[in-house]
């Protein structure tokens, strides 16, 4: 029994003297988004993998951010792109948004024959993110902005502060193909995911204080595309 226990213990690392296949991995729709989602599958036994991740949100402006920029004319429908451009620059250095992550992901290859980490696998795979948000505006600043032709604020009468985080936890069961050419990979998937999003504010506006605290679960589905380096 000990001897299995030693065996398990060990089993991970595995192939630290063998050949074999290690992939670093980065996420293109991260990148796109200012993100930079960074991992590493290593193959410890044969048509078995772990892969971890740690995907980064770096620090930035809300204003500059290039899913607000995507998602302002929806949300701003009878605003002009000018409009919505002048906005933006007025509401620069207001609120800051950044996070951090964590991946664990398991792969077993269905075909027995393919060379190590490549063909058709299935693969439960656990990610966190957590995001904070920093929002501090002074009664200059958001008249600034309402004074903007389509605004979406009232006049404003108190300088505004929002602090508070939001936390996603995530359990997916995917089916993938993992391609390798030489030293370059793809890899895509699909499944259906399981968010638990919990979320926590504290809001204030002259004499006007809420804290905001809930949670929601969820199932969607999941699609993902990966770019690797095959070492």
């Amino acid at each position: 029994m000990k001897k299995l226990l030693i065996i398990l213990l060990f089993l991970p690392m595995y192939g630290l003297g063998q050949d074999q296949k290690n992939i670093i991995k980065i996420k293109p729709t991260s990148l796109l988004l200012g993100d930079f989602s960074l991992s590493l599958e290593r193959e410890i036994i044969n048509r078995h993998s772990i892969t971890v991740g740690i995907p980064l949100y770096f620090k930035r402006d809300i204003a500059k951010m290039t899913l607000v920029k995507l998602l302002s004319p929806s949300l701003l429908p009878n605003a002009s792109k000018s409009d919505i451009d002048d906005i933006l620059d007025d509401a620069e250095g207001i609120g800051y948004f950044g996070g951090y992550g964590f991946v664990l992901k398991y792969k077993f290859y269905l075909n027995m024959n393919a060379e190590a980490l490549t063909g058709f696998y299935i693969s439960p795979e656990y990610y966190f993110r957590k995001f904070n948000i920093n929002i501090d505006a002074s009664i200059s600043d958001l008249e600034d902005i309402y004074y903007n032709d389509n605004s979406p604020l009232n006049l404003p009468q108190n300088n505004y502060e929002l602090k508070g985080d939001i936390r996603f936890n995530t359990i997916s069961f995917n089916f993938g193909h993992q391609w390798i050419r030489d030293w370059f990979s793809i890899d895509t998937h699909i499944g259906l995911a399981h968010f638990s999003l919990n979320y926590d504010f504290e809001e204030e506006s002259g004499s006007y204080e809420n804290d905001d605290d809930d949670s929601e679960l969820i199932w969607l589905p999941r699609i993902g595309l990966n770019i690797g380096f095959a070492l």
